[in-house]
């Protein structure tokens, strides 16, 4: 009997011991955040946040992320490590057609990355 229990409780530890390596090895991920904001157009506008969405691609450009932008121009998304491409789309922007752009490759390593998306108006 007490080798029995002996068995379980050390099949026990490595399964917990092997779930918690797993679980914090190579797991990290990152938040990146910023804003969609309009800027250009008139002398003396400032650049202002916009409503729409951001698309967060990886570098081989699959999609990894869409995030929808409310009146405050602010985005967020946890992502894993990795180079990624910051893209959005204003409907206050040419209706949506036009692209609007961000720093391009963003790196996450963890932590927490700044991206802006910049509407260019005209």
């Amino acid at each position: 009997m007490f080798a029995l229990f002996a068995v379980v409780l050390a099949l026990g530890v490595g399964f917990v011991a092997g779930w918690f390596a797993h679980q914090h090895s190579g797991s990290a991920t990152g938040t990146l955040s910023g804003y969609l904001l309009a800027v250009g157009g008139p002398p003396g506008v400032v650049p202002r946040p916009l409503i729409g969405e951001v698309v967060v691609t990886d570098i081989s450009g699959a999609p990894t992320a869409t995030v929808v932008v409310g009146p405050d121009g602010r985005y967020s998304v946890v992502i894993p490590p990795g180079s990624y491409t910051v893209k959005g789309r204003s409907p206050s922007c040419d209706g949506g057609r036009t692209l609007c752009l961000g720093t391009t490759p963003v790196s996450v390593s963890g932590g927490d990355v700044v991206a802006n998306v910049l509407c260019h108006l005209r």
